[in-house]
């Protein structure tokens, strides 16, 4: 009995060193719009458009001193685009947005590998739109370095 008792105890405790480098979390972002002579001139017969879309987000990552994992699996979907009894997804709105391993090389220097968001200042050359309801992603291989101010990155596409 004191055995199953301590098998317990080292469980909790591992569980509770595991969850702290482990993470899960989600997004659920909806979006209503309403469209009436959007880019161009109103035509007298023209109805107006009504749609609501949204953006679902299953996000976990897993981190040690040595590397980190990230995954993000999403689902972008205007209301009423799929047909109810069709088991297949037939708009192709399912897709993996993010999946990288952030690997330490040495003091500095790390390599980060896969599909990934490459963020950079304002966004505005180069970012994630995260705004837009699809956003940004690239596959890339991403060389950092980074000392105290000092942080350069290289990247390539692939």
């Amino acid at each position: 009995m004191k055995r199953q008792y301590t098998l317990i105890i080292l469980l909790v405790l591992s569980i509770q060193f595991a969850t702290a480098q482990f993470e899960l979390d989600g997004e659920f972002k909806p979006r209503t719009e309403y469209r009436n002579g959007f880019g161009s001139i109103i035509p007298d017969a023209a109805d107006a458009g009504f749609a609501i879309a949204t953006r679902l987000r299953l996000n976990a990552g897993y981190q040690t001193e040595a590397f980190k994992f990230y995954m993000s699996l999403q689902d972008v979907m205007v209301w009423g685009e799929n047909r109810q009894l069709k088991p297949e997804d037939s708009n192709n709105s399912f897709s993996v947005f993010q999946a990288w391993a952030d690997i330490k090389l040495s003091e500095g220097f790390s390599t980060k590998i896969g599909r990934q968001m490459l963020v950079y200042d304002d966004q505005r050359i180069l970012g994630g739109v995260d705004w837009a309801m699809q956003a940004r992603n690239h596959d890339a291989a991403l060389l950092k370095y980074s000392k105290g101010k000092l942080m350069i990155d290289s990247w390539s596409g692939f």
